[in-house]
């Protein structure tokens, strides 16, 4: 039986191309033997290997040949570097001739030339095998996935505890978030004295036994005292009947006429403009501007006036106080100016209150328990709001100036509208309306110093060329966006005494990049020129961009 032939089977060659500019790949391909051709390096876009940016001579340099049977290296003029040839090593140096030199190449052959920047790496081998993967081997080596999850014994213990000591911290911190309190607090007296200490003044709380008396709780010490000021608060707001059996009938009496009397007041107002308003809508040809106005008194100002007469009720009490203490030994059996009762310490005598203090032997009384208890609480209050105040801005202290709303003065019927007329009557208008708002801060006005300083234009210029290296990125990304961006970008800026930049704006530009203008300023703004003479100077300059075609 005769035996078939086999024909041996021809592995097919290429030659592997890299261009490399300092280092990093900017062209690469493969081309198959076999096949005449010329490779070269190119400015064309329909070349080999484009180097759109690279001057090179006549706008290409060919490098390697490739024909049916061989393929040669051409070596150019000034190029230097090393290759194989039938693997034998062969230096190439620049000085070797004057002319172009041709190296024959073969498989296995590799090369390695450079000018300059610019380095061509080329290698002559078959192409590159496959992975090979064995579908038959991989199912003999892979587990199932019990096995998978569970592969040994020991693992398997190992992760069955770890699932039950995961199962029991968040079941714990579930149960422990399922469990906690919702509870709110349904009046003061649930809040804690830590909480409310810094919302009341030490003051209040120093006078408050002689001020409450029998109103004043000691277990809920700081609780009694903002009930009777809030008492007091809802008194003169007319917000709450409960407080009026806690003062005198006639001053709840006359805050609730008083508030009563203002309310009538604001709704009449407000009626009456909107009769105005309604009445030059419905006017043909009439124009209508609308201006913001609130009538009557906003929160924030109400807030300030029953803050400012609980004040003054404050310090008619302690001068009240203080006076009942001068008098009270006066009358000795008069039990409503008894008052030394409360202090058990003779006032005047120094040397007094200090052993008054001192009592070894004799146990203190309920009273003097009473007042070290509102001078411990008082102290407390003070370093909680002293801690507040260190975080409060200065300038935004609430007054009765500043928390009035914008409202309408009386008799005014220039609010929501204006006639065709004349313009000038809406200066008329607004001069109606008085008030401020509470909130708004004034921008503070920048003062620049004035352009009367000097400086020697040789310092401006080198500081721009010490730093022109910062600007090169953002024109780097803008030939990204657009490879043929090029011109000039005129700059104008002020530099003040100390050598900071501001006020800098685009003058003139023949690049129509808005992002290479923006990071261009970001750049400028930063820096930071020697210091003027006498004052500001401004300073107009111009940058020119165009992309470095380098040295052939």
């Amino acid at each position: 039986m005769a035996k078939k032939k086999t024909r041996a089977k021809t592995i097919k060659n290429y030659a592997y191309v890299n261009v490399l500019q300092n280092g990093v790949s900017v062209a690469e391909s493969v081309y198959p033997l076999g096949r005449s051709q010329t490779v070269e390096i190119s400015n064309d876009k329909n070349g080999n290997l484009v180097l759109p940016h690279y001057p090179l001579p006549n706008k290409a340099i060919p490098f390697l040949k490739l024909s049916r049977h061989r393929v040669t290296l051409i070596i150019p003029f000034k190029w230097a570097g090393f290759c194989t040839t039938k693997g034998s090593p062969v230096s190439i140096s620049p000085l070797e001739g004057t002319a172009q030199r041709e190296v024959t190449l073969e498989k296995g052959d590799y090369v390695s030339i450079f000018h300059d920047d610019l380095r061509i790496m080329v290698k002559i081998a078959p192409a590159e095998a496959k992975e090979f993967r064995d579908e038959k081997m991989g199912r003999l080596f892979r587990l199932p996935f019990r096995k998978f999850l569970l592969p040994t014994k020991e693992e398997s213990q190992g992760i069955v505890i770890g699932c039950l000591a995961a199962i029991i911290i968040v079941g714990g911190f579930l149960f422990g978030l399922l469990s906690r309190p919702f509870e709110r607090p349904s009046s003061i007296r649930d809040i804690s004295e830590d909480y409310l200490l810094a919302f009341i003044s030490s003051d209040l709380i120093k006078n408050a036994p002689e001020a409450l008396k029998y109103k004043l709780n000691r277990k809920y010490f700081a609780t009694s005292v903002l009930d009777h000021y809030q008492n007091i608060a809802s008194v003169l707001t007319n917000r709450s009947n409960k407080a009026i059996d806690q003062h005198f009938p006639f001053t709840a009496d006359l805050y609730k006429e008083l508030n009563s009397a203002s309310n009538s007041e604001i709704n009449t107002a407000i009626r009456r403009q909107q009769m105005v308003d309604s009445e030059q809508t419905d006017r043909s040809h009439a124009a209508q501007v609308v201006i913001p106005s609130v009538v009557g008194e906003s929160m924030a100002g109400k807030m300030v006036r029953v803050v400012d007469k609980i004040g003054i009720i404050q310090e008619s009490l302690v001068d009240s106080l203080e006076r009942r203490r001068t008098i009270s030994s006066t009358f000795p059996k008069d039990q409503e100016y008894g008052f030394e009762e409360y202090k058990n310490v003779a006032k005047g005598d120094k040397n007094a209150e200090i052993l008054a203090q001192i009592k070894p032997w004799e146990k203190t009384t309920d009273e003097q328990l009473m007042y070290q208890e509102a001078e411990s609480l008082a102290k407390k209050a003070e370093k909680k709001q002293k801690n507040i105040r260190a975080f409060r801005d200065p300038n935004e202290q609430l007054t009765a100036d500043n928390a009035m709303c914008i409202g309408i003065e009386e008799g005014s019927h220039l609010s929501t509208f204006m006639i065709p007329d004349s313009l000038s009557k809406l200066d008329i208008k607004i001069a109606g309306l008085s008030g401020s708002e509470y909130g708004v801060q004034a921008k503070k006005e920048i003062i620049k110093e004035p352009l009367i300083g000097a400086i020697e234009p040789h310092l401006v210029e080198k500081f721009i060329r010490q730093n022109r290296y910062q600007l090169q990125l953002c024109y780097e990304l803008a030939l990204r966006r657009n490879e043929e961006a090029s011109g000039v970008m005129e700059w104008k800026w002020r530099i003040d005494s100390r050598g900071t930049i501001s006020d800098i704006s685009l003058v003139k530009s023949s690049i129509a990049d808005r992002h290479l203008a923006k990071c261009l300023e970001e750049k400028i703004s930063r820096w930071r020129f020697p210091r003027p003479r006498r004052g500001a100077v401004e300073v107009s300059y111009p940058f020119e961009f165009s992309p470095n075609k380098g040295k052939g």
